[in-house]
C-alpha cells in the first residue's frame, strides 16, 4: 500500500503524558471522556482528578485499580498478565488475579479485556514510573534490605520493559501513558534532557520511541500548558509525527490529536475549560 493512501486520521493513537508533579498530566488524559471511553489501569491512585469532571463524563471512566505496593508489587503482574493474555479480571481491594480471599468474600472485581476495545476507548496506564518501582520491587522480593541491583537485574528490567511498550506501540486501540520526568545524559554522553520516567535511566533515554506523540506537561505564567512540537526547548524531549501544537490550543486538551477519528460526541466546545483548573 502507498503512503498516500494510508489514512492515518483513524489510526490508534500511542502518546505519552510526562512532567513534574501536579501539572495536569491525569486531568488531560481522563479529560477525553467528554468524547472518549477511558479503561484507566491506576497503579498509584490518581484517577481521583477525575471528580472534578462532570457525572457524565465520569461515567465514562472505568478505573481498574491495582494498589500497588513494594511489598506487594501487583502493579507489574497485572500489566504483564494484560500483554501475554489479553485480559485481567483482578479483585477491588488487593488488585490480585483471581484472588481467593476476595472469592471467597464475594467482594468486587474489575475487568478489562483488550479485545473488547474499540476506536471509542482509550487504554490509560497510570503510570509508567509505578510500573518501574513494581518490577524492582518484585526483583527484588527475598532480598535482603541493603540490596542493590546488579547487572542482570538492571537487565531483566530492560527486558520486562521492552516486552510491555513493544506491545502497545502497535497495539490497535488509543494507548496513553502518563510518567513523571527525569533528567538524563543522551547518547553523545554530553546533552542532558527531561524525559519520562520508564525503567532504567537508558531505557527512558528511548522510551519515547514507543509512541506517536509525546507530551510535556508544566505550569508557566499561572496557566497548565502542553507541549508536543519537537522543538519546543532543547533539553525536554517533546515530538509529534504528525507536527500538531497542543500549545497553540490548550484549552482543548489532546483532543487535536484525535480529531478525524470517531468520537462519542461531536461537541466542539473546549474539555478543560469546563472544569476548575487543577
Amino acid at each position: 500500500m502507498k503512503l498516500l493512501d494510508i489514512d492515518y486520521t483513524a489510526a490508534p493513537k500511542h502518546i505519552v503524558i510526562f512532567g513534574p508533579p501536579k501539572t495536569g498530566k491525569t486531568k488531560l488524559a481522563l479529560a477525553l471522556s467528554e468524547h472518549y471511553n477511558i479503561k484507566m489501569l491506576s497503579l498509584e491512585a490518581g484517577h481521583g482528578v477525575g471528580k472534578q469532571f462532570p457525572e457524565v463524563w465520569q461515567d465514562r471512566i472505568d478505573v481498574i485499580g491495582i494498589p500497588d505496593t513494594k511489598i506487594a508489587p501487583v502493579g507489574m503482574q497485572a500489566v504483564l498478565r494484560l500483554v501475554k493474555m489479553g485480559k485481567i479480571h483482578p479483585c477491588v481491594s488487593h488488585g490480585i488475579e483471581n484472588c481467593v480471599s476476595c472469592t471467597k468474600n464475594g467482594a468486587l472485581f474489575n475487568s478489562l479485556n483488550l479485545m473488547e476495545l474499540t476506536k471509542n476507548d482509550i487504554l490509560v496506564l497510570d503510570t509508567s514510573t509505578q510500573l518501574t518501582f513494581s518490577v524492582m520491587a518484585h526483583i527484588a522480593r527475598g532480598k535482603d534490605e541493603d540490596w542493590k541491583p546488579q547487572f542482570d537485574d538492571w537487565g531483566k528490567l530492560k527486558n520486562f520493559m521492552e516486552e510491555v511498550f513493544s506491545f502497545f506501540q502497535i497495539a490497535p486501540f488509543h494507548f496513553i501513558c502518563i510518567a513523571h520526568e527525569e533528567l538524563v545524559r543522551m547518547e553523545d554522553k554530553v546533552t542532558e534532557k527531561i524525559v519520562p520516567t520508564a525503567g532504567s535511566s537508558n531505557f527512558a533515554r528511548i522510551f519515547a520511541k514507543y509512541f506517536d506523540t509525546v507530551v510535556y506537561c508544566e505550569v508557566k505564567n499561572g496557566a497548565h500548558r502542553f507541549n508536543s512540537r519537537t522543538t519546543y526547548q532543547n533539553n525536554i524531549l517533546t515530538g509529534d509525527r504528525f507536527n500538531i501544537d497542543l500549545n497553540k490550543e490548550p484549552e482543548k486538551g489532546l483532543l487535536p490529536l484525535f480529531q478525524g477519528g470517531s468520537l462519542i460526541t461531536n461537541q466542539s466546545t473546549s474539555l478543560l475549560t469546563k472544569v476548575k483548573s487543577a
